[in-house]
């Protein structure tokens, strides 16, 4: 989405100035108006070379001098370029506060709305991590010191074993279906990834056309880039879960063979710690 134009000295976006602070301009005197255009539009070209924390502070310096509706909109977009989200939707609500355009009003309510959900997606994500962390645990008196992590000490079992070579050739004897289940739910996420992307890519396209008014641009802009990130979401997803499910394909084929006749292929899959591929007999 463009940067959002400042209106000429603020004069339509502030009450008339009054005949005092027009002659004090007059004589030459800076009056908070110039200055906050001025900050304004060092920070629209900080913001373009993308130096977006030095285009937030001089955002957030004209506002103090000249609060503004168009301030408080691209402090917020700042905001979501930084990372900040949170202060990205705190800016948009003060936008709601300041405005009653409809149009404005409804863009800014999509933008709070895409915002929060991303929070609460990376709030999610967060306590899925903090979950999968193993814990350690302090063995009790006259057990011995663990050197694992999060694992109870059990004495040895001497029957442990005993009997296990039956169950254990037939498990191995029968191929899993958890790869195709993966590939077939991977490859369709990853296709609709990709559509989401070209749509998105549409959207910005007919954004940046002349043709386009700048209300109709700014609607197409917001829609692109909200299809853009669930697109890329959508892709990473399915080709992680696609891979998974390769992989797994891989070394369920290859662990149906003993090691002398996987040896004995003229090609065989080869699996490694960060890679996949295979090697033979040319």
């Amino acid at each position: 989405m463009r940067f959002a134009r400042l209106l000429t000295v603020l004069c339509l976006l502030a009450p008339p100035l009054s005949a005092s602070a027009q002659d004090a301009g007059a004589g030459g005197a800076v009056t908070d108006e110039q200055r906050a255009v001025e900050m304004f539009q060092i920070s629209e070209k900080l913001y373009s070379e993308g130096r977006y924390d030095q285009a937030l502070q001089y955002l957030q310096q004209a506002h103090a001098l000249r609060p503004s509706p168009t301030l408080l909109y691209n402090m917020a977009r700042t905001n979501e370029k930084l990372d900040r989200l949170e202060d990205a939707v705190g800016a948009y609500e003060a936008f709601l506060g300041t405005t009653t355009d409809a149009g404005e009003r409804e863009q800014a309510e999509l933008r709070i709305r895409t915002l929060r959900a991303e929070m609460a997606e990376r709030d999610a994500l967060k306590d899925r991590r903090r979950a999968a962390e193993p814990v350690p645990v302090t063995p009790q008196q006259g057990e011995p010191a663990n050197s694992g992590w999060g694992e109870s000490w059990q004495p040895d079992d001497p029957l442990a074993g005993v009997g296990t070579d039956d169950d254990e050739v037939d498990d191995d004897s029968s191929g899993s279906i958890v790869p195709w289940i993966l590939i077939g739910a991977g490859v369709p996420v990853l296709g609709t990834g990709l559509v989401l992307y070209l749509v998105a890519t549409g959207k910005h396209d007919d954004a940046v056309d002349k043709e386009t008014s700048q209300a109709d641009a700014l609607d197409l802009q917001s829609e692109g880039e909200d299809l853009m990130l669930f697109g890329n979401v959508l892709v990473g997803v399915g080709a992680a879960v696609a891979l998974t499910g390769g992989v797994l394909l891989v070394v369920d084929l290859t662990g149906e063979e003993s090691g002398d006749e996987l040896a004995s292929r003229p090609v065989r899959p080869v699996v490694g710690p960060g890679y996949l591929g295979i090697t033979g007999n040319f």
